[in-house]
């Protein structure tokens, strides 16, 4: 019981790195290009959602 605990601690944290990996890299990218200041919150529930869905889709998606 304590490692499947464990286990989605660590699955979580690294999702939560990827997130906010992505979410700087994002920004970046769009500062750079268009030069549009977009707020944080906005990207970390748009990657949030993201990674959600594409967890949710190999979960399910195959069967």
């Amino acid at each position: 019981m304590i490692k499947i605990i464990f286990g989605v601690l660590v699955i979580s944290f690294i999702a939560l790195a990827f997130n906010l990996m992505f979410t700087h890299i994002a920004i970046w990218v769009i500062k750079s290009l268009a030069g549009i200041d977009w707020s944080m919150k906005y990207w970390q529930v748009f990657w949030g959602m993201f990674i959600l869905s594409s967890m949710f889709k190999s979960s399910y998606g195959n069967k």
